[in-house]
């Protein structure tokens, strides 16, 4: 499969036309710089799968633990929703950029906006979760729970053109606030001040490896781009010369290394998240993992000459020691 990326910007009426898409100017991608578009890819294939296997909660899980303390609603469903969310925006670019089957001729197109998009929804959809499983003991977990309740209700309520259904959700978070009053104060259990903030405080723990700082700023750029703001599109694109266009003029093109850092931003809270969520829920990592890579190791296309030595470590490590 072959894979390009398309020019939004070109020739001489670039200063004036910078935004005309130009789709006969497509620049080849090299494999060396989709390495990282492919990881993603198949980590979200490989965390989807794993979170597929957590089942319920164990008697002596975090979960089960929140559930005595708080029997109203299941904080497990509330996470897992989330985390589902972000799989699904990760698993819709892994169908695209690396298909487990496709055409020897087929060739994928990939534009500015797209990829930041998917990136961008996921990392919001991941955030919530791992903020709330990162918390320091049941109650300030169960705090930061209600928080992201009352978030729901809120933008809910914003959200519909019904006056009744409007009156209803306002209604069910007053229910909220009176269950919990002896325990915590409206404030104490206010909503995020927004997606920035919630990104930010889930990447704060020392075992997410993603800078809050930088985590915040490729929010930042990838909700530019997905909105068509024009520093975005200056921002995450680069001029280049490509000596195999018959016009030989600089074009401008989305840099691919920028788009594999904010895909790889939402894959690494993704990915956590769904490791915590196992962990939250009594499950057996080493057991859910190996599970997953074995799957993922029998579904993955492999090239005809890949490395024998490689795919034996592979199986290896999978637990997988059939011939």
């Amino acid at each position: 499969m072959k894979a390009v990326v398309t020019d939004l910007m070109a020739g001489p009426a670039a200063t004036m036309w910078q935004y005309v898409e130009r789709v006969d100017r497509r620049v080849p991608v090299t494999p060396a710089a989709t390495v990282e578009w492919v990881a993603v890819a198949h980590g979200a294939r490989l965390s989807a799968r794993l979170l597929a296997n957590v089942r319920q909660p164990t008697a002596d899980s975090n979960f089960a633990r929140l559930d005595e303390i708080y029997p109203f609603d299941s904080v497990a469903v509330f996470t897992r929703g989330y985390l589902s969310a972000s799989l699904e925006h990760l698993l819709f670019w892994a169908d695209y950029a690396a298909p487990l089957k496709f055409h020897p001729e087929q060739e994928a197109n990939f534009a500015l906006r797209p990829a930041y998009t998917l990136a961008r929804a996921a990392l919001e959809a991941a955030a919530p979760a791992v903020w709330l499983m990162n918390a320091d003991g049941p109650r300030e977990c169960l705090r930061r729970y209600l928080s992201l309740v009352r978030w729901d209700l809120r933008m809910h309520a914003k959200s519909t053109p019904d006056t009744a259904r409007k009156a209803e959700i306002e209604a069910q978070e007053a229910e909220l606030l009176s269950r919990v009053v002896a325990e915590f104060t409206p404030k104490e259990i206010a909503p995020p001040a927004g997606y920035e903030a919630v990104i930010k405080a889930a990447c704060a723990h020392n075992d997410v490896t993603l800078d809050p700082i930088d985590a915040a700023w490729i929010w930042r750029a990838a909700s530019g781009s997905a909105h068509g703001m024009p520093w975005a599109a200056t921002d995450l694109q680069e001029w280049i010369t490509d000596p195999h266009l018959a016009d030989p003029s600089p074009i401008r093109v989305p840099d691919v290394n920028r788009m594999a850092e904010a895909l790889r931003a939402a894959w690494t809270v993704t990915s956590y998240g769904c490791l915590k969520f196992a962990a939250f829920s009594g499950g057996d990592l080493k057991a859910l993992t190996s599970e997953a890579r074995t799957w993922l190791a029998s579904v993955v296309p492999l090239k005809p000459d890949a490395d024998p030595d490689a795919l034996a470590e592979l199986r290896e490590a999978s637990g997988d020691t059939a011939s």
